[in-house]
């Protein structure tokens, strides 16, 4: 792994943050407006020599109706939106990656989550949070526990 090996926490130039945890790479961005700046993060991610596993986002400023405008090919986009246009939350899981959307209700906020399913029932569960004024990556790392 070239970038970041077991690192559990790495800032590039903020507000962009890398997550590596037993090798599963997550990069999290205030995207303030996927809409405005999706060139710019495919470009960023295109710096990279290796790809992410998760991509999570938060200011996302979309409607639910226009998600099909911002694919990254070999990810999969699950997002919570707002009535308006600002905040929103939203998560890229890579193709490959057997997850689970999980239901999150957070007064006050937007948030998304994801259970990443692995090999002999261990899982990780991911989420996005973004609240007004303040923009967390919330790594709930679940890691490595038996599902039942």
């Amino acid at each position: 792994m070239e970038i970041v090996s077991n690192c559990t926490h790495t800032t590039t130039d903020d507000p962009h943050s890398i997550f590596c945890v037993n090798d599963l790479r997550i990069i999290h961005f205030n995207i303030r407006s996927l809409r405005k700046n999706f060139d710019n993060l495919l470009l960023f991610l295109s710096s990279f020599s290796l790809d992410f596993h998760i991509i999570c986002l938060s200011e996302i400023f979309i409607y639910e109706n226009e998600q099909i405008y911002f694919p990254i090919p070999g990810y999969i986009f699950l997002g919570n939106f707002r009535a308006s246009k600002q905040g929103g939350a939203g998560i890229y899981v890579r193709s490959d990656i057997t997850f689970e959307e999980h239901p999150v209700d957070l007064e006050g906020a937007e948030a998304i989550a994801v259970r990443l399913v692995f090999a002999a029932k261990r899982s990780v569960l991911l989420t996005c949070v973004y609240r007004t004024g303040r923009q967390i990556l919330v790594c709930s790392l679940i890691l490595f526990n038996p599902i039942y």
